[in-house]
């Protein structure tokens, strides 16, 4: 539906979640440990808080949410970029202390270091390869020439060497998730 003025056109139409929005995905699956949680602040909202936007928690380890191991925090997400996730933080609980008497209660501040770190980390490889595939219509760059992207790690420039086993660019073996 269109409104017409003398000097505008107002045209109305249903919103559209994807209105001028871009998709794409999570190119990795990680396992973190966070170390340093308080029993009190043992929760998603707290793990979320500490990693901020660089990963999506996906679920909680199993000893994790039964709180059965309150020594290590651990979790799996996905992640643009394991490199971008920070390696330690400090969470701030604020707590209120009741004053004495009939004075105001006192605010307090309670810092806890936390150390995160990196148990497994695996490539996703049909959203790493749906990323860069996005990135290069983005940018307006083709891939091989036929509309495909570049293999997921592949310098566009370069052939890829057949017969050599790539290494692995995870710190040990997925324990409990990344399949």
């Amino acid at each position: 539906m269109n409104v017409y003025g003398p000097r505008f056109t107002l045209s109305l139409r249903p919103w559209c979640k994807l209105a001028h929005a871009s998709s794409g995905g999570f190119e990795h699956r990680v396992e973190l440990e966070l170390r340093g949680i308080p029993a009190h602040a043992w929760n998603v909202a707290t793990a979320e808080h500490i990693l901020g936007t660089t990963v999506w928690i996906e679920r909680l380890h199993p000893r994790t949410r039964s709180r059965a191991d309150l020594d290590v925090f651990r979790l799996a997400g996905r992640t643009h970029d394991p490199d971008a996730i920070r390696r330690t933080a400090s969470l701030e609980v604020v707590e209120l202390l009741p004053g004495a008497g009939s004075s105001a209660p006192t605010v307090r501040i309670l810092s806890y270091p936390i150390s995160i770190s990196l148990a497994c980390s695996e490539i996703d490889r049909v959203h790493a390869r749906a990323a860069i595939a996005a990135r290069h219509d983005r940018d307006g760059n083709a891939g091989d020439g036929n509309g495909t992207a570049p293999d997921v790690g592949q310098d566009p420039g370069r052939s890829r060497r057949r017969g050599r086993k790539r290494r692995r660019a995870t710190p040990g073996p997925c324990r409990w998730h990344c399949h």
